[in-house]
């Protein structure tokens, strides 16, 4: 239901609709989950979409646009937890490599939560004017298609369950969700803004590398700007790698790693981002040869044709371990 009360229709059917069976199929998919946490869920900074005010577009994917949020404007409090964040910097004195909401203490989760609210919304710029935040949302184009529709909302309900639970300095962190669930018209999240992907630094290595022959070789007769890129990648391989281990130990699949995937932070931190195709490993889905029963179509086309030919070098590896192949190829990519 739209915002002004009316009910909409997305091909022939309502949209109520389709958000209950997009509720439905999600409820199945993640039943019995030892990884989801419906407290850390609620215990996220939740925020109405009149509060934000959106930049320009950064990206778009399969179901979603991800946009800068150029403005956060949230309610005067009085008293309490709610302003306990108030003498922190504004955005116009933010510290560009604090990212961190903190926590003052003894305010409770409520406290807590009114506090990470406060704290968005005053640091929402870094020094330079640019945007801290970004606001994931399903695209306009999704919303004229039934199926697309109920893939966005199941896409976008899976990707915020598992941000909620996962913490690693090499994976995209999820600050603020909607007010409403991710079964209501208009749900979004809110993550870290990420400034270019693997896929734009390849190419930037790529005229690095050029730089250093001819010429510029001679210029590097050490061979140390030589030196310190092939280290930054290495570096960037590490992290990726520890990034997915940490998935694996969570029973996480991420099953789409590629490099429009991957993004790099403010400080040139690689992370990993785009959850919705992840999947939790259950003994369930463990089959008697020792296989796992997982659903096929995952990743790109691309990186599945790398996987391939990967695959035919080993001898029969467990379904809980393919990542290890797309790994292998995004790594072979890098260095």
């Amino acid at each position: 239901m739209a915002s002004n009360g009316a009910t909409l229709k997305i091909g022939k059917f309502s949209e109520d609709y389709l958000l209950s069976r997009a509720a439905e199929i999600v409820g199945e998919k993640t039943k019995n989950s030892t990884v989801f946490d419906a407290e850390a869920e609620a215990a996220l900074p939740k925020f109405k979409r009149s509060e934000l005010t959106l930049g320009r577009v950064l990206g778009r994917g399969g179901f979603c646009t991800v946009s800068e949020i150029g403005k956060v404007t949230i309610p005067e409090v009085s008293g309490g937890a709610a302003t306990a964040g108030a003498n922190r910097p504004t955005a116009a004195e933010d510290n560009d490599d604090d990212d961190e909401e903190g926590c003052d203490g003894g305010v409770g989760i409520q406290g807590q939560i009114l506090q990470d609210r406060n704290f968005i919304a005053t640091k929402y710029l870094r020094k330079g004017k640019d945007a801290r935040y970004a606001i994931k949302t399903l695209s306009d184009d999704v919303m004229r298609d039934p199926e697309r529709f109920v893939a966005g909302i199941i896409d976008l309900a899976i990707e915020a369950r598992f941000l909620a639970v996962i913490k690693h300095p090499n994976i995209i962190k999820m600050r603020a969700t909607a007010e409403s669930e991710p079964y209501k018209h208009g749900f979004f999240v809110v993550l870290d803004r990420l400034y270019d992907t693997l896929t734009m630094r390849f190419s930037t290595w790529k005229r690095n590398k050029k730089k250093m022959t001819g010429i510029g070789k001679i210029r590097d007769m050490k061979g140390q700007k030589k030196k310190d890129l092939f280290i930054e990648r290495i570096l960037v391989s590490y992290d990726l790698a520890a990034a997915v281990k940490h998935l694996h130990n969570m029973n996480i699949l991420y099953r789409d790693l590629k490099p429009d995937n991957i993004g790099f932070d403010v400080r040139g931190d690689v992370k990993i981002f785009d959850f919705g195709l992840a999947k939790e490993v259950r003994p369930d889905d463990k089959m008697e040869s020792g296989l796992y029963k997982l659903s096929g179509n995952t990743g790109s086309l691309r990186v599945c044709f790398h996987i391939c030919c990967t695959l035919t070098l080993i001898r029969r590896i467990l379904a809980k371990k393919i990542q290890r192949s797309q790994y292998s190829s995004v790594l072979f990519s890098m260095i």
